[in-house]
């Protein structure tokens, strides 16, 4: 009875280890150039409710905004997602699809504006920060 419950918490072991509990996102510079054509910060008083705060759609200050953006460190973390709450980036391609990031939540909607992804993320909370703190 041992020897099984030695062997069956070094297959958990393994297990945990092969899958791990995060996984870094990272949004390529030469993507987002490609295909985002706007992005907006909002800021969201509950999951509901968001105003519009700054929009972005030149292209300078839109290649600017996304080279500081593609620097932004994210993960994607285990456990259930969170809400949109506080400053958030929305970042809208080409084909109507959006991801809408906040400090601690990401969610990715298809052009048809259905959600499609919803994840539990860690950031640089510093950077976000100044990323929003620059624009606003």
């Amino acid at each position: 009875m041992n020897k099984n419950f030695v062997l069956l918490n070094i297959i958990i072991y393994i297990m945990l280890l092969l899958t791990g509990c995060s996984k870094s996102l990272s949004f390529e510079l030469i993507e987002l150039k490609d295909n985002i054509m706007k992005v907006e910060i909002l800021y969201y008083n509950d999951p509901i409710d968001n105003d519009i705060l700054v929009s972005i759609e030149e292209s300078d200050d839109l290649d600017e905004f996304l080279k500081e953006f593609s620097k932004l460190q994210l993960t994607i973390t285990f456990g259930a997602p969170g809400n949109l709450e506080g400053y958030c980036i929305k970042l809208l391609y080409k084909d109507s699809s959006y991801y809408l990031i906040t400090k601690t939540h990401m969610e990715y909607y298809n052009k048809d504006g259905r959600l499609k992804k919803d994840y539990r993320i860690d950031s640089d909370y510093e950077k976000f920060d100044e990323l929003i703190n620059n624009l606003l």
